[in-house]
């Protein structure tokens, strides 16, 4: 499609996936510890597409998460479906994490400060999870339910977005995590799994060096 040319190779693609499914499992394990709850999160999709295409593809009152990655210039969104949002407040103010199916509201300002601190929390975890190719410093910008009111990058830029599926008990959902290209475009050399498995290599021998130096001393 050339109105539309890929921005990413897939083997860039396949790197943001091993990137996320880190992110995924670190994040599993905070929502189940926090929650008390058997929680699973799993990569689902990886696509490229146009960022207009991302807000038509996402609910009219959802969850929405700004950020930035502090080293890197522009903005991110995090969006989690209303469901699962719904689950976690319950969730955290001792109900049993059921979701009776209401149609998505508004949140409160009480409701807004508990998923303010879950995202502050995941997001958190990105650090981690970028490490080998950058150090980031993720912190939220703006929350907002509305899509048609987020606008990060112009409705024609390319974005890559990625897809989760959240478990929580027995309520399913989905999360979604959208990078504008213009964001990544400084990295995009990085976004290889030959540099990313080199430098994970590089770091076990770095670590073992030091574990035989220990010994020695």
């Amino acid at each position: 499609d050339f109105r539309r040319p890929d921005k990413f190779s897939k083997d860039q693609l396949r790197t943001l996936q091993m990137i996320h499914e880190t992110f995924s499992r670190l994040v599993s394990t905070m929502l189940s510890a926090q929650l008390r709850s058997n929680c699973q999160v799993t990569v689902t999709s990886v696509d490229q597409i146009t960022y207009v295409e991302f807000v038509r593809s996402i609910p009219e009152m959802t969850i929405l998460s700004i950020f930035d990655l502090g080293a890197l210039e522009g903005n991110a969104v995090l969006e989690l479906n209303a469901n699962i949002g719904y689950v976690l407040i319950d969730r955290v103010f001792g109900g049993n994490g059921k979701y009776d199916g209401s149609k998505p509201r508004e949140l409160t300002d009480i409701e807004t400060t508990v998923i303010e601190k879950f995202v502050g929390r995941m997001l958190g975890y990105l650090n981690e999870s970028w490490k080998d190719i950058i150090e980031v410093m993720p912190r939220i910008v703006q929350m907002e339910s509305n899509p048609q009111f987020v606008q990060v990058v112009g409705p024609t830029e390319m974005v890559v977005l990625l897809s989760f599926e959240v478990k929580v008990g027995e309520v399913s959902g989905i999360l979604n995590m959208c990078y504008p290209a213009p964001l990544i475009d400084p990295i995009v050399s990085k976004l290889s799994a030959q540099y990313w498995l080199k430098k994970k290599k590089k770091e076990k021998t770095e670590e073992n060096l030091e574990a035989i130096r220990k010994r020695l001393n």
